[in-house]
C-alpha cells in the first residue's frame, strides 16, 4: 500500500481547510493553534507520530471542530497504526472538506481502513478519491491492492470454514469408527464365546456317544481265568473258616 507523504498531506492549508483556518484564527487561541499545528508537522516529518498526534490533539482543544486539526491528527494516527481513531478523525475532516482536500482525506481514510484490514471499505474510500482525481496513480494502485486483499481475505475465510467443517466431520467420523469398532469387537467376543460353548457341547456328545471297544478273545479268557482263580481262593478261605461253600456238592 502506498502512503502519501507529499507536502500537502500533513499541515494541509489549501482551499477548503485554509478558509476554515482563517475563521478559527479570529479566536484568542489562534496563535496557540498555529503553534501546535506547526510543532505537530515538524514531529510528523521526523516520523515521531506519537508526539505529532499529541500536538494535533492540543490544536483541537484550542480550536474545537477544526477540520485541519482533525485531518492532521487522523493522518498521524494512521502512520502510528491507531486505525480506528484515525478513521473517525479523518471522517470528521471529510465532512467539512471540499475538492482536492476531500480527495486527500478519502485517500487517507482508505489507508486507515486498509491498515485495519477492512479491505472492502478501503476500496470504497480509494474509489471516492479516484472519482475526485482520476489521475491519482497512488489511489489507483491502492484501490487495486485493496481489491486483491479482499479476494484473498474471502478465500482465507472460505478455507478456514472448510477446514473447520472437515475437522468436525473427522471428529464425527472418528467417533463413529470408534463406536463401530467397539460393536464389532463385542460381536466378535460373543461369536467366540458361542463357538467355545458349542465346542464344549460337541466334545461332551462325542464322549457320550463314543462306543466301547470290543473285548478280544484273549482278554476275555484272561479275565475268566483271573475270576476262577479268585473264586478258588475264596472257597479255600471259606472252607478253612467253616463257612459253607456256595455251589458245593449236591445233597
Amino acid at each position: 500500500m502506498r502512503n502519501r507523504d507529499r507536502k500537502n498531506k500533513v499541515g494541509l492549508v489549501t482551499a477548503a481547510f485554509a478558509g476554515a483556518l482563517a475563521v478559527f484564527a479570529s479566536s484568542a487561541n489562534a496563535d496557540s493553534f498555529r503553534k501546535e499545528i506547526s510543532t505537530g508537522n515538524h514531529a510528523y516529518k521526523l516520523k515521531d507520530f506519537t508526539r505529532a498526534a499529541t500536538h494535533y490533539r492540543s490544536a483541537e482543544i484550542d480550536q474545537p471542530g477544526s477540520p485541519l486539526a482533525a485531518y492532521n491528527l487522523g493522518t498521524a494516527l494512521v502512520a502510528g497504526q491507531s486505525y480506528e481513531e484515525a478513521i473517525q478523525k479523518l471522517s470528521e475532516a471529510a465532512s467539512k472538506a471540499k475538492g482536492l482536500d476531500l480527495q486527500k482525506t478519502y485517500y487517507n481514510i482508505g489507508n486507515g481502513l486498509f491498515g485495519a484490514q477492512k479491505y472492502q471499505e478501503a476500496a470504497g474510500a480509494y474509489k471516492k478519491a479516484l472519482d475526485l482525481d482520476p489521475s491519482d496513480k497512488d489511489a489507483k494502485y491502492n484501490f487495486e491492492l485493496a481489491l486483491k486483499k479482499l479476494q484473498q481475505q474471502k478465500q482465507e475465510n472460505q478455507n478456514q470454514k472448510k477446514d473447520q467443517k472437515n475437522q468436525k466431520q473427522n471428529q464425527q467420523q472418528g467417533s463413529s469408527d470408534s463406536t463401530q469398532q467397539n460393536q464389532q469387537q463385542q460381536q466378535q467376543n460373543q461369536q467366540n464365546q458361542q463357538a467355545q460353548s458349542q465346542n464344549k457341547k460337541g466334545q461332551k456328545k462325542q464322549q457320550l456317544a463314543r462306543p466301547k471297544q470290543q473285548m478280544t478273545k484273549e482278554e476275555a479268557e484272561r479275565i475268566l481265568a483271573a475270576l476262577k482263580d479268585e473264586q478258588a481262593k475264596a472257597n479255600r478261605q471259606k472252607k478253612t473258616q467253616g463257612i459253607p461253600i456256595v455251589g458245593g456238592k449236591d445233597w
